[in-house]
């Protein structure tokens, strides 16, 4: 598997009530992006702070009485500002068109199927690739061995055949795969894919490394169990060189002893007669 070196991508997110942002939130962090959360008041806007963080994309989280908080931020930039995907809940056709008037530059309505969601800001961050405001993409796909993940439609495959993995058992999953066979603390994995506190004990993850060995087959055996520390999911190991045909064929042929003592003893008998 390919070490990802990319960098997360920045990601702000504006939102005048945290609670509401919460579902994007958990969508978004599946990605590694690195997340910021800005708090959007009546009349003022962290633009400095949004400045200071220099995101890549902005989620601009509704409802759409900010609107004119939209506007104002675009104006301000000067036209400079990352792509904005504006999210909000029971959106009219009016409501989408002051939307991309305002200055958001695509919109999804809420609530929301979590791949487009995230189908959408690739396709924002595509486009800044292309016009090189953005040097790089992060990764949306891994491969293992025989199994290969892609984190935008959450389809896991086993030798191109679909793992029929739940939720938790994709992003248990993912969150190994991507630390490339380093051990992962218990803890660690049950804050980072369950965002349980650290000093809960719990059983989950036991439960889903048990039927996630059952789902991953003959790939079972690398969902190693680190006694005391945690889990690992190491890279496969490199297949054994291949032979060239011509190196086969320098190989000394099977030797059979009767012949081989038959050969000499023709090849002494005929040099005493030459005497």
């Amino acid at each position: 598997m390919e070490n990802p070196s990319t960098p997360s991508l920045r990601v702000a997110l504006l939102s005048e009530d945290s609670s509401k942002s919460l579902e994007v939130m958990r969508a978004l962090e599946k990605q590694d992006y690195l997340i910021r959360q800005f708090r959007l008041l009546k009349r003022r806007l962290p633009s400095l702070e949004i400045k200071t963080f220099s995101p890549q994309l902005l989620i601009w989280v509704g409802p759409g009485k900010n609107l004119s908080l939209l506007r104002l931020f675009k104006e301000g930039s000067n036209g400079k500002t990352a792509p904005i995907l504006y999210v909000q809940s029971q959106l009219s056709e009016n409501g989408i068109a002051s939307c991309l008037d305002a200055g958001a530059d695509d919109f999804i309505h809420s609530p929301f199927d979590e791949r487009i969601l995230l189908a959408r800001a690739q396709n924002l961050i595509r486009r800044e690739l292309r016009n090189g405001r953005i040097d790089n993409l992060p990764r949306t796909s891994f491969e293992s061995g025989n199994i290969s993940l892609d984190l935008l439609s959450r389809e896991a495959k086993l030798k191109g055949k679909v793992l029929p993995l739940t939720r938790f058992e994709f992003d248990l999953l993912a969150f190994l795969i991507k630390k490339d066979g380093k051990v992962v603390e218990r803890k660690t994995i049950l804050f980072e894919v369950w965002k349980y506190p650290e000093d809960v004990q719990t059983r989950t993850l036991d439960k889903h490394i048990e039927t996630l060995r059952k789902k991953l087959k003959s790939e079972s055996r690398r969902l190693q169990t680190v006694h005391g520390l945690g889990y690992r999911f190491p890279p496969p190991p490199p297949p054994p060189p291949r032979i060239s045909p011509y190196a086969r064929s320098r190989r000394p042929m099977p030797c059979d002893k009767r012949q081989l003592t038959t050969s000499l003893t023709s090849t002494l008998n005929c040099s005493l007669n030459s005497f």
